[in-house]
């Protein structure tokens, strides 16, 4: 249908923002000042610690910058969300309240919940089902959040119903045209 031959036009969209906007160079500030951008935006998979590139076995991918960025931009703008997991060091508490350390983590939103106003993925183990991540301890972007919604939600899901109007002028058009009678009508060979 329709939205299946949407679905290439948005990948290339894709291509066009999240990919060149994750190339672009960081830049960062405080006020007016420009300072160093921290090592977890410019490596957030810890890919060069000593300048040369970490040998990544088969077991643990890692990607560059580029890649980690897009795929989060990505997740933006389909699923509404993006959510980096980025682990801090501990305080003498236990406690994450130091800098981000590398490797950052993407997750994907559909298995990331709000259980009782905290961020949790689904654990077995646990005893309510739940492992509960530490606010501090994620970087989360929505992209539109509607009134009422504790959600974002992506461009497809927001332009939804355009895409089934679309689909349903398509069908409406073919069926004009491959028969010259519009739907609903009765076609009668002797007027």
């Amino acid at each position: 249908g329709y939205l299946g031959q949407a679905l290439p036009v948005v990948d290339r969209c894709l291509q066009l923002t999240a990919d060149k906007v994750a190339g672009m160079p960081w830049k960062t500030g405080r006020g007016r000042e420009r300072i160093e951008t921290p090592s977890w935006i410019v490596d957030p998979q810890a890919l060069s610690r000593d300048g040369r590139r970490l040998f990544v076995g088969t077991m643990d991918v890692r990607f560059s910058a580029v890649e980690f960025w897009s795929q989060y931009l990505r997740s933006l703008l389909l699923e509404g969300e993006g959510i980096a997991y980025t682990p801090r060091v501990r305080d003498e508490n236990d406690e994450p309240t130091g800098p981000i350390v590398a490797p950052l983590y993407v997750l994907n939103p559909r298995y990331v919940e709000i259980v009782n106003g905290h961020y949790a993925v689904p654990d077995p183990d646990a005893d309510d089902g739940w492992d509960y991540l530490d606010p501090r301890e994620l970087i989360v972007t929505r992209w539109t959040v509607r009134p009422g919604s504790k959600r974002g939600i992506g461009i497809l899901q927001s332009h939804l119903f355009d895409l089934f109007m679309a689909r349903n002028l398509r069908t409406y058009a073919d069926n004009l045209l491959q028969r010259g009678v519009p739907n609903g009508y009765l076609k009668s060979t002797k007027p």
